[in-house]
Formats: C-alpha cells, sequence, structure tokens
C-alpha cells in the first residue's frame, strides 16, 4: 500500500503491481448492492459494478491524488458489458446511460476549460462511467449525484480550511466526494425517493 500524498503534494506514479481495488472496496459495493430493494436483475448487477467502481476510485484518488486511466476504463467497459446483457431484465436503458455519460462529460469538460486548476483531467475523464452508471438509473440521479458530488466537495474543502489542515492553495481529491454523491444518488434512485 502507498502512503497518502500530503494535500498540495504530487502523487508519484503507480508502480504496475499495485492494486487499484482492495478486498475492501468490493465487499462494500456487494453491501451497498444488498441493501438495494432490486431483484436479482441487471440493475442489482449495474448498482455492483457502478458502486465498486466509484468506491475504487474514491479510495485510489484519495490516496493518490490521481484517477488512473486504467482504472476509469476498466470501470465502464464493465459497467457497459454488465447493462448490455441484462438490458431486457432491467429498467435501465443503455441510450440514456451513454447520452448521461455524454452530458456528464461536456460538463466537467466545461468546468475544466473555464477553470483549468478547478478539477483534473482524471475527474474529467471519471465523469463518463459516473455519467453512464448514474442516468442508466434516472436522469435525476444523474443531475442529483453530480450536483451532490460538488456540494459535499465544496463542504469537505470549508472544513478543512475551518480546522487549519488545508490552505486555500491546496487542492483536494474530487474522487471521494463524486462517489460519496453518486452512491448517495443511487440509493434514492433505487427507493425512489
Amino acid at each position: 500500500m502507498t502512503d497518502v500524498v500530503p494535500i498540495g503534494q504530487v502523487a508519484p506514479a503507480i508502480a504496475p503491481r499495485q492494486r487499484c481495488m482492495s478486498g475492501m472496496v468490493v465487499l462494500s459495493a456487494m453491501a451497498v448492492a444488498a441493501v438495494l430493494p432490486w431483484d436479482a436483475s441487471a440493475d442489482r448487477w449495474t448498482a455492483v459494478v457502478f458502486v465498486g467502481g466509484m468506491l475504487a476510485v474514491a479510495d485510489v484518488d484519495g490516496r493518490l491524488r490521481r484517477i488512473p486511466n486504467r482504472l476509469v476504463g476498466l470501470q465502464f467497459m464493465t459497467l457497459i458489458a454488465v447493462t448490455a446483457m441484462g438490458t431486457a431484465s432491467s429498467s435501465g436503458s443503455i441510450a440514456r446511460g451513454l447520452a448521461g455519460a455524454v452530458g456528464a462529460f461536456a460538463v466537467f469538460f466545461t468546468f475544466r476549460v473555464l477553470a483549468p486548476g478547478g478539477i483534473g483531467m482524471g475527474d474529467v475523464k471519471e465523469s463518463i462511467p459516473l455519467g453512464f452508471g448514474l442516468a442508466w438509473f434516472s436522469v435525476g440521479a444523474l443531475v442529483f449525484g453530480i450536483a451532490l458530488g460538488f456540494v459535499i466537495n465544496g463542504l469537505a474543502g470549508a472544513a478543512m480550511l475551518v480546522s487549519g489542515r488545508a490552505s486555500p492553495k491546496d487542492k483536494l481529491p474530487f474522487g471521494p466526494s463524486l462517489a460519496a454523491g453518486a452512491m448517495i444518488a443511487l440509493w434514492f434512485a433505487a427507493h425512489q425517493v
């Protein structure tokens, strides 16, 4: 395991033998999916893959302050495969998921262009599986999950500033906030609140 990179410092490159997903990530994804009220259809499997991928991103970005392309690619391709295999037995939509991926990417890329120091390119690339996974369930989950990710990150940054653990120039990893917002939105979508 790699030590946590202090806020404001650049993370070292990920060694090939390092694991991006720990057993805790897999167990957490399974636990989250177990409490969702869906049957054993593609919705549940999509939730397991989506939550597992988001937890892996949160873990890696939180520790290393970067989101590897391999992790984003694996997450997206696995989501596509799981949803394509079970489209007939689910309430999700691949077309809606792809539209959500494109929409989320457009929003994050726009933020990146308008404020280059605001979010990193890893976050922009992560918006593709994030948008696909949330939009698969509903457009409301997509909008709520992304907005909540920004709110959570803002609150975390404010708390770190107030506590003196960070300065205004420090950069916070965005992956953990995106994962938290996505999982909360997924819970609401599952319970149709």
